[in-house]
């Protein structure tokens, strides 16, 4: 992460603008005039406060700008990594307006800790996972980015072969990883 490169977290549900409650009346105006480069006599903490409060508010106004009139060709599902994998591609899709050509993306889904009734819960990630990630592929190739892309899953531990008392199974070592990239 670099002034070059900020880091940006986007929430699956929605991006949105600075000061999204219109009733509020804050202007962005006057938020740059109270956070603006001070005078002499003031240090070096202050500049570097208001430039990056510039900064922040030039990217949040692009940005939700740029998501906002973002459309897939794709329809992805409803579920957790499905909104997740959503958001990741109008990112992408809006990768000249932020002036990137080199993105890594970070989306989680939890439920596998099952150490009782393994098959139903790992039948439903996994077919969220199918779901998101078929979406995903799909929507990167309608972009024409799929051989751009490489998608990573990381489990962070493994599970045992054995199933335990409960059809489930129980804490192992090592971890999964699956990959995939046109």
């Amino acid at each position: 992460v670099s002034s070059n490169y900020p880091l940006i977290s986007v929430n699956p549900a929605g991006y949105e603008k600075f000061n999204p409650m219109p009733w509020d009346n804050v202007d962005s105006n006057v938020v740059k005039e109270m956070n603006k480069a001070t005078e002499i006599g003031s240090n070096v903490l202050s500049e570097v406060w208001a430039d990056k409060m510039f900064q922040a508010l030039n990217e949040n106004g692009l940005l939700y700008s740029e998501l906002s009139g973002a459309s897939l060709s794709n329809t992805f599902p409803s579920d957790t990594l499905g909104k997740q994998m959503s958001s990741i591609a109008k990112l992408i899709k809006t990768r000249s307006a932020r002036k990137t050509d080199r993105d890594l993306f970070y989306a989680e889904l939890s439920g596998f800790d099952t150490h009782g009734a393994q098959e139903g819960a790992l039948s439903a990630r996994l077919k969220e996972i199918n779901g998101a990630l078929s979406a995903f592929v799909k929507e990167m190739k309608s972009q024409q980015l799929w051989n751009d892309v490489a998608v990573v899953f990381v489990s962070e531990f493994g599970r045992t072969l054995k199933a335990n008392t409960g059809n489930g199974s129980d804490h192992a070592w090592g971890g999964n990883y699956f990959m995939a990239s046109g």
